[in-house]
């Protein structure tokens, strides 16, 4: 990550305990700054709620948001909407080092950047696939000729499958001994 991104730099030491809420907006100049992203282009909204405790400081995480893609499906531009939760648990100890979604912090310590963590989530909220369900999205973004091929072959093949003649003698198969 680049320096910078005060902005996401929370601060720990003087913060009284309680609930605290904070509002970040993730844009293409934040995931730019990594050197590996699997976001080029995309916008997210993040609330964080942070809890600070004795010992603990909990930071749930609600992200919304889109990135542009191409549709895995019928190859048109997409707003693929993502949307998901976080969760980070930093905890007070001797030295500092981190395990899972557990990072263990000094007292001493006067704030925490949250943009690492941020980057990562997000990525881990990407689908395998680029596609969603676009029938209720007007203008349909959707690539209308593409669907349509897809539907045709979708049907051949399964034609195809029905009237294949290796199946049939196993229908016949008693299976029950």
């Amino acid at each position: 990550m680049k320096d910078g991104f005060i902005s996401f730099q929370i601060p720990i030491l003087g913060l009284d305990q309680g609930e605290h809420r904070y509002n970040f907006r993730c844009e293409n100049d934040f995931f730019a700054s990594f050197e590996k992203t699997l976001v080029d282009n995309g916008l997210f909204e993040v609330e964080m709620v942070l809890d600070k405790k004795v010992d603990t400081i909990e930071m749930v995480f609600n992200i919304q948001g889109t990135i542009e893609t191409i549709c895995d499906r019928c190859t048109a531009p997409i707003s693929l909407p993502i949307k998901g939760n976080a969760l980070l648990v930093l905890k007070y100890a001797e030295k500092e080092s981190e395990e899972d979604e557990i990072v263990f912090i000094t007292r001493d310590r006067d704030s925490f950047n949250i943009a690492d963590f941020l980057h990562e989530s997000i990525e881990l909220l990407l689908p395998f696939s680029n596609t969603y369900d676009c029938e209720n999205t007007t203008p349909k973004p959707c690539d209308e000729k593409v669907l349509e091929l897809l539907k045709a072959q979708s049907k051949k093949i399964k034609i195809k499958k029905e009237d294949n003649p290796i199946w049939e003698s196993l229908k016949d198969l008693n299976l029950e001994n």
